[in-house]
């Protein structure tokens, strides 16, 4: 029988599937370590606040310096023959959005294991006339006191209500609970800290133990002038 020519063959198929195999296993190896450089690289030129299209420019430089496992960032589409490089400003942004998803996760699980947390706001008007609110969280995590950026949020308006709705919304999509707002760190402007209607009573509507501080640089600042 093994000398029979269907034997041979199925022997040689058996062969060829674990070359194939193997070298399907080599090649994802490599688009793997790829993606985690390019993500690296992402994540590097966002510290230092780098556009977009330099990210080219840094993949050439990655590969004279000699780190290949970039270099092997494209794929052949098998349907058109087409070669996808991910070199695109549009790729980068889907690098940046993949890591904005596990810097949130993390965020969130850090969030979840402190007890208590406090916020820190300030509202703004950009150069296009919008208006944002900036929103950083504070929280001790194991015996460690941690200032995290949270989110910057572009407001419909500069009512405190509305400023109210924005922190409430994106609370709730973060899983928190007002119940364990311990502090809330303004501008000290009326409509942050205004007796009637400001953010901070209407959050200490919601929760009376939360505690409202007007921010130390703009007191300064307003003794000053």
């Amino acid at each position: 029988h093994a000398r029979t020519s269907d034997h041979k063959s199925a022997v040689e198929a058996k062969s060829s599937k674990k070359h194939m195999e193997h070298a399907l296993a080599h090649a994802y190896k490599e688009h793997e370590l790829a993606v985690v450089a390019a993500l690296k690289t992402v994540y590097y030129m966002a510290k230092k606040n780098l556009p977009n299209d330099h990210f080219s420019d840094m993949k050439q430089f990655l590969v004279i310096q000699g780190c290949r496992e970039v270099g092997n960032l494209s794929f052949q589409c098998s349907s058109g023959g087409r070669q996808y490089t991910y070199e695109h400003s549009e790729s980068v942004k889907g690098f940046q959005s993949a890591i904005v998803a596990v810097v949130e996760e993390e965020l969130k699980t850090n969030l979840s294991a402190a007890q208590f947390y406090s916020l820190l706001i300030d509202e703004s008007t950009d150069i296009a006339t919008d208006h944002n609110l900036i929103i950083y969280l504070r929280f001790v995590l194991n015996g460690e006191v941690h200032s995290r950026f949270v989110s910057l949020l572009e407001l419909p308006g500069r009512t405190a209500s509305q400023i109210v709705d924005a922190i409430l919304n994106l609370f709730e999509k973060m899983g928190l609970s007002l119940d364990q707002l311990c502090g809330i760190a303004s501008d000290g402007a009326s409509t942050m800290v205004g007796c009637r209607t400001g953010v901070a009573t209407q959050l200490k509507g919601k929760n009376p133990f939360a505690v409202s501080v007007h921010c130390i640089a703009h007191r300064l600042a307003l003794a000053s002038g």
